[in-house]
């Protein structure tokens, strides 16, 4: 949780963040498989980074959340080739990773943070993918 006057409320602050997209995403049917981890502390966040990037970018953010209580296993960032144009693929390519985070992680939801093309391409995933 992002409290006033935490470092995440600070760097929220910053202009490059106040751009960014944070969507909650619904669960999807539950499946029979054992989730690698049963409970999760907080949901997990899938990053998303902008165009000519790389996950790398969330790096500062990555530590804040962990300062706050956030561990590695609740923290994922989603890679694309950014020259790849066609949000429908790439929303698709996202909604398997948001699977495989649920998964692996036992969560029936994961929150968003996208960046410029990124949200892009989440806005596509969120408003068209038939699971969500």
């Amino acid at each position: 949780m992002w409290k006033p006057g935490s470092r995440i409320a600070a760097r929220i602050a910053v202009p490059m963040l106040a751009a960014a997209v944070s969507l909650l995403v619904p669960a999807a049917t539950v499946r029979a498989q054992t989730p690698v981890r049963s409970a999760v502390a907080h949901t997990p966040v899938v990053f998303v980074h902008g165009y000519n990037a790389d996950p790398g970018v969330w790096g500062g953010l990555r530590e804040d959340l962990k300062a706050d209580g956030y561990t590695d296993g609740e923290l994922f960032s989603f890679g694309y080739d950014t020259h790849r144009s066609v949000n429908e693929v790439l929303s698709g390519q996202l909604a398997a990773y948001i699977e495989g985070v649920k998964r692996q992680t036992g969560a029936s939801r994961v929150d968003l943070v996208a960046h410029s093309f990124g949200s892009l391409v989440t806005r596509w995933y969120t408003k068209h993918d038939p699971a969500g």
